[in-house]
């Protein structure tokens, strides 16, 4: 095998079972707040609009962001999932950052349940699976089916008949961004537990140690560690408490880190998310090219960030504790 160097046996664990699997699940909000939704005609005075300039650093070993297709590498015949890319450049979709983001923002606010194992939704009072198993007919921890009554997450990301506020734009590269070939373990969907959430732990990865193909394996294309790309994040007619609660859902000025991409199970996907530049609307000069945003200075995130209103202290103190790093493996083969 070609640029392959094999690991020191001493540097990890010889049975990756002795690691407990990357699971933790937090419990779900006991009510759901709902207001009436924004309507999208026109940019509010009072309300936040602009756009603000985001740093992806990878922190885990490795981050997978799959394209969905195969390639073939030709000096040892390996077969590889590739990584994402637009333009021939590699590239994180904003969809990808979105729905992660969205996934935390449900968690640590008083939000509905859109998707949650063992059911998901597929259109206005349609499930894939009986929902009445989960919750009461009246459960107010179903999915917004009204938009004019909103959760606070379907009021910025969108529901079904409710456009969102919010969009990221795919993510590109800051520099000369370099992948590798790593093999792991396939993934398997763990035991479902019935109203909680699902998240993945900040592990360290567990290389195999070796690029052979075999069962129950995959060969993926990942960027590695330190790797930093670079998105915008644009929002309209945000509220601070709304804006804020997006700062905290993507682990920005905290102590806690976020999973993009795939392969989490794996240990895959951690990053830091970090604010480079802040532009807001500038309501008095909408109709002026030249001056239509006004640059504020970093110190906003910090004023922001005071507003929590829509955080849920209790889930979110759990939610922080378990995603903080942990100095442990995760499991290397299957489970």
């Amino acid at each position: 095998m070609k640029n392959f160097k094999k690991p020191n046996s001493k540097q990890y664990p010889k049975k990756s079972f002795s690691s407990v699997k990357p699971f933790i699940y937090i419990n779900l909000a006991k009510d759901v707040t709902r207001n009436n939704a924004l309507t999208h005609e026109s940019i509010k005075a009072n309300y936040l609009t602009g756009k603000i300039k985001l740093q992806i650093q990878v922190m885990s070993d490795y981050l997978f962001s799959g394209s969905g297709n195969y390639d073939f590498r030709k000096d040892d015949k390996l077969v590889y999932y590739t990584f994402f890319r637009s333009s021939n450049k590699l590239t994180i979709p904003g969809t990808s950052v979105k729905g992660s983001v969205r996934s935390v923002a449900e968690a640590i606010s008083n939000s509905c349940v859109s998707h949650m194992a063992g059911r998901k939704k597929v259109g206005r009072n349609k499930y894939k699976d009986d929902e009445k198993k989960y919750f009461s007919r009246n459960d107010s921890r179903l999915a917004c089916n009204n938009y004019i009554q909103l959760c606070p997450t379907c009021s910025i990301f969108g529901t079904t008949d409710y456009s969102g506020k919010i969009g990221f734009l795919d993510a590109s590269p800051l520099k000369n961004v370099k992948t590798e070939i790593v093999k792991i373990g396939e993934l398997f969907s763990p035991k479902i537990v019935k109203k909680q959430r699902k998240f993945y732990q900040n592990k360290k990865f567990n290389p195999i140690g070796n690029l052979i193909p075999e069962k129950q394996h995959r060969f993926v294309e990942a960027v590695k560690k330190d790797s930093k790309f670079v998105t915008w994040m644009k929002f309209q007619n945000l509220s601070k408490n709304e804006l804020s609660l997006i700062l905290y859902s993507m682990g920005i000025k905290q102590d806690y880190n976020i999973k993009i991409g795939g392969a989490k199970p794996r240990c895959f996907g951690t990053v830091e998310i970090q604010p480079l530049e802040i532009e807001l609307l500038n309501h008095n000069s909408l109709f002026s090219h030249n001056n239509m945003y006004i640059k504020k200075d970093l110190n906003f995130i910090n004023e922001i960030l005071e507003n929590k209103d829509l955080l849920n202290k209790e889930i979110f103190k759990s939610f922080r504790k378990s995603m903080k790093f942990i100095n442990d493996w995760c499991p290397r083969g299957n489970y």
